[in-house]
């Protein structure tokens, strides 16, 4: 959860016309709203590459994908875990730009799973995420 003051609210969230609620700001007893525009701050190249990445992150990381909603994709981590330092770096990296991702790690006892999650607005986007990676899964195994 990420927490702003008043004037950084103000300041950073004005002219937001697309958006969701991703965070809280509290202060004494009130609850505010805070709310991401529905974008990637990285240019063209930039997002070309870090797709890049979480194809072959996918490639090698994941044992299995399901889509449990539309808004809603579940990474389930291979046993092994060997990627698991690079694949949260790489969550960091994406949290950075696209703030609208919701990302959690849920721990089982017999299984690591990456909760991918997009407000309702973003789930046309999720989509061409699941296309992508589908699409290097089924390519990268036989």
């Amino acid at each position: 959860m990420l927490f702003f003051t008043p004037d950084e609210v103000n300041n950073v969230f004005r002219s937001t016309e697309k958006t969701l609620l991703v965070a809280l700001l509290r202060r004494g007893n009130k609850v505010f709203s805070v709310e991401f525009p529905i974008v990637c701050t990285l240019g063209e190249k930039q997002a070309h590459a870090q797709l890049g990445e979480w194809q072959e992150m996918v490639s090698r990381a994941v044992e299995r994908t399901s889509r449990f909603a539309p808004t809603r994709l579940d990474l389930a981590l291979r046993s092994d875990l060997v990627d698991l330092t690079s694949l949260v770096r790489l969550v960091q990296r994406e949290k950075a730009c696209c703030a609208f991702f919701e990302f959690t790690l849920a721990i089982n006892a017999n299984a690591v799973t990456l909760v991918v999650e997009v407000p309702d607005e973003a789930n046309g986007v999720l989509d061409e995420f699941v296309a992508s990676i589908s699409a290097t899964q089924r390519g990268s195994r036989p």
